[in-house]
């Protein structure tokens, strides 16, 4: 599975549940089918105390992106002076979780022509890198987005409202896509010594679309097939 971007999991959200619960069962997940965690890349929308309490408990690596929010912590991100510094969360309470975060700011060109500075940060644990190899590694979890655009494209067209329905859509087309990852990597990589290379040129998403479809058709062409025979017969 090493350097295979597969989908292990998808649950359907639901606003009733904290977001701890899905961290949790998503670990268990992981655990119960034996692979070890490197590093666990999560979005800003998990950015709360209880979610770093429960990976910090756990020994869990991870990286965020800070949330900024409070005039505190805005503050401690616009002083360019520091590289890192630690948090609390839910300072002067029971909850209070201290978190490193690394700090940087980046610059760019507005349309106006006016130069604007933005300044952000990774939450960090369990791992001694710099800010490049941070920003590196984190990088990659955008290859999910590109999953999800994947998922767009074999995605059946519906309007029911029916959730079970549209999560079963969901869980064939993530499906899909694992298939053609998984073909990458056995039939279309370079004959090379050293770090494995795959050329996805070679067989794009859209032409394994088009290949299943193909497949489909001669499948349903053949059911006739038999169909009108045995109605002859």
């Amino acid at each position: 599975m090493r350097n295979r971007r597969v989908t292990l999991v998808v649950f359907p959200v639901q606003n009733s549940m904290n977001k701890l619960f899905y961290i949790q069962q998503i670990i268990k997940i992981i655990r119960s089918e034996g692979y070890g965690i490197r590093v666990f890349l999560l979005d800003r929308g998990f950015f709360s105390w209880e979610i770093f309490h429960y990976l910090r408990n756990e020994n869990i690596p991870h990286i965020m992106p800070v949330k900024a929010s409070g005039k505190e912590l805005i503050g401690l991100l616009a002083n360019e002076e520091i590289r890192q510094f630690t948090y609390s969360l839910n300072k002067n309470k029971e909850t209070t979780q201290e978190i490193e975060i690394l700090r940087y700011s980046n610059s760019r060109c507005k349309k106006d022509g006016t130069v604007e500075r933005k300044h952000c940060g990774f939450v960090v644990f369990g791992v001694d890198w710099n800010l490049l190899k941070v920003k590196r590694v984190y990088r990659s979890r955008f290859a999910i987005e590109s999953s999800y655009r994947m998922r767009n494209i074999v995605r059946p067209k519906t309007s029911t409202r029916n959730p079970v329905a549209r999560y079963f859509f969901a869980i064939v087309s993530f499906l899909l896509k694992n298939i053609w990852v998984v073909l990458l990597f056995e039939h279309f990589r370079k004959k090379q010594r050293g770090p494995i290379v795959i050329k996805s040129e070679w067989f794009r998403f859209d032409a394994f679309i088009d290949s299943m479809l193909d497949a489909l058709i001669v499948i349903r062409n053949g059911k006739n097939e038999n169909l009108d025979i045995v109605q002859a017969s």
